[in-house]
């Protein structure tokens, strides 16, 4: 009798796990940490939860915002649903990463700046023009309607695929590990979809988040993995950027297979129950709210071009241009094949050409130009070299992509297109030859 009725509390228990586990989506997706897709899994904002890794949910399972974004920010709308809180007594039900290896998303120790709890951000914009080919993707990918699918061929995490506007995805700049080199955060909220670094002078995805396999970053830098393979495994996973390699601090587990009458585990070297210690489901939440992610400091896409103008160019109309002012040419690169003779590029050497906020100058005289206006692109030295046919590696800056100006007007002239290299160089491109200038 007494097995019997064992037998049936057993049952029931792994029946309440389940019932409480359904929830986020697949989180399979980038490189490493990936979780193994799940069934029957709802979409984000839909799940049931009491509480959140990622902040606070009302009864309809959508995370709530107590935070004052700027204008500048992108708001932290619920895009997960892990389950479990100290108060609720549930498992959580979304929430099991994938392995963290050497493989795939490790990482490391190392110092990192003190930060106020809150907001995190505020990271200078001297990498900005490294990562901006990059950025300049995901912005591309919006604006073109990407789905998840898109996203994650694209080596992106398929999170991005539900942003429909540019206001809804932003970019943050931080030095995780104190190398003095920024690493590139994409997310919005307190969500980190995707996170790059430079290796050997090289931009490296270090992982992708999805909603079961979700990134954030706690005050003082660690980074917290949250996933969830079933409604009775969770794993909460916390580590140090080290290189591009994430190196594990703790490991706070969820295993209601290994053991449902004490679930919870913690250790600093295993994701496996069965190698790590016992705690209570007190301590575990302990654990977990000292390394609560918080609301970063994202700056939505649509004001990237404003960022990149603080140290490249940006959107005319939105102040002083780095570009206005009088440029001098000082010598010259020809494609593989240009129209001018050896002559006229030789006085165009002698020219100056001047931008200003409403007009355009050669030599000091004003064109008179007439229903016109700056457009703009970035473009990278492989674009350079594929579509005009010039290795301009000598003159490039250490940044990984320039500003391509073009002055929408219906007639050619010398200075209609140009590059800008840095604040003191200028390339103007005129008939398959390329002009270097300097203010």
């Amino acid at each position: 009798m007494k097995r019997w009725v064992l037998w049936i509390l057993s049952a029931a228990a792994v029946l309440c796990l389940c019932a409480c586990g359904a929830g986020a989506g697949d989180g399979a997706s980038g490189e490493g940490g990936a979780v193994a897709p799940v069934e029957g899994i709802q979409m984000p904002g839909t799940q049931e939860a009491e509480g959140s890794a990622f902040g606070e949910e009302d009864s309809t399972g959508e995370a709530v915002d107590d935070s004052s974004a700027g204008e500048n920010t992108v708001d932290g709308t619920g895009q997960y649903a892990f389950g479990g809180s100290s108060d609720s007594g549930e498992s959580p039900g979304a929430g099991v990463f994938g392995e963290s290896d050497p493989d795939g998303t490790s990482a490391g120790e190392s110092g990192t700046p003190e930060k106020d709890a809150g907001a995190l951000g505020g990271g200078s914009t001297g990498s900005l023009g490294i990562y901006s080919s990059r950025i300049q993707e995901y912005i591309n990918g919006i604006e073109s309607g990407w789905g998840q699918q898109e996203f994650e061929n694209a080596g992106m995490s398929y999170m991005c695929g539900y942003e429909t506007s540019l206001d809804q995805l932003g970019y943050l700049l931080l030095d995780l590990d104190g190398d003095g080199m920024e690493e590139l955060l994409i997310g919005k909220g307190a969500a980190i979809y995707d996170m790059y670094t430079l290796e050997a002078g090289s931009v490296t995805h270090v992982f992708s988040g999805g909603e079961r396999n979700a990134y954030g970053l706690s005050a003082d830098n660690v980074i917290c993995n949250m996933g969830s393979g079933s409604a009775a495994m969770s794993l909460y996973a916390y580590y140090r950027l080290e290189g591009s390699d994430l190196v594990p601090l703790k490991y706070v587990i969820f295993d209601a297979f290994y053991s449902q009458t004490a679930p919870w585990f913690e250790s600093e070297d295993s994701q496996n129950a069965e190698e790590a210690r016992g705690i209570s489901e007190e301590e575990a939440y302990e654990i977990i709210d000292s390394y609560r992610p918080e609301e970063l400091d994202f700056t939505a896409l649509d004001h990237f071009w404003q960022d990149l103008g603080k140290t490249a160019g940006s959107r005319p109309g939105q102040g002083e241009q780095p570009y206005f002012g009088t440029w001098r040419v000082q010598e010259y690169r020809t494609s593989d094949i240009y129209a001018l003779s050896q002559e006229e590029i030789e006085r165009y050497l002698t020219y100056t050409v001047t931008y200003y906020e409403d007009a355009v100058a050669q030599n000091g005289q004003d064109l008179g130009l007439e229903d016109w206006e700056y457009e703009y692109d970035i473009c990278t030295k492989e674009d350079i070299l594929r579509d005009y046919h010039v290795d301009l590696t000598d003159w490039w800056t250490e940044e990984g992509a320039v500003v391509c100006g073009t002055i929408s007007y219906e007639d050619n002239f010398f200075g209609r297109e140009f590059f800008l290299g840095d604040d003191n160089s200028l390339w103007i491109y005129y008939e398959g030859v390329f002009f270097r200038a300097a203010k």
